[in-house]
């Protein structure tokens, strides 16, 4: 399996494809429409009701909702951390606003300077 994962994921990349790995526990167990895991004998039975909310699934297809659901939710994370960064990385530091500042009020002191000087 891991042989065949690799394989896969060399041949998504080599064509520009975007791959992810996500935790697959309990995928098969969890209910993709309410969230709720579900105790059962899952070798014996492939389809399964929710004695949450009474739907009706086939494990391996409510195995793959469940994974892409992680996924996005892992992306979306990932979008959010990556705005706190780029946030964090345009926020000014103290000593960066102070030299900022220095070198704005230097330029203001020499305009007017040389304004007075031709005016005079």
């Amino acid at each position: 399996m891991s042989e065949l994962r690799g394989v896969l994921k060399n041949a998504f990349q080599s064509c520009g494809g975007i791959t992810s790995e996500v935790p697959a526990e309990n995928t098969t167990k969890i209910c993709n429409v309410c969230g709720v895991v579900e105790v059962f004998d899952a070798a014996a039975l492939v389809m399964h009701t929710c004695s949450a909310c009474g739907s009706l699934w086939d494990q391996d297809s409510n195995a793959g909702h469940v994974l892409l659901a992680r996924r996005e939710r892992l992306r979306a994370e990932e979008e959010a951390e990556g705005v706190r960064a780029a946030n964090a990385a345009k926020s000014e530091g103290r000593w960066e606003r102070a030299r900022r500042r220095s070198t704005e009020r230097k330029g203001r002191m020499t305009t007017a300077r040389e304004l007075e000087s031709k005016s005079s």
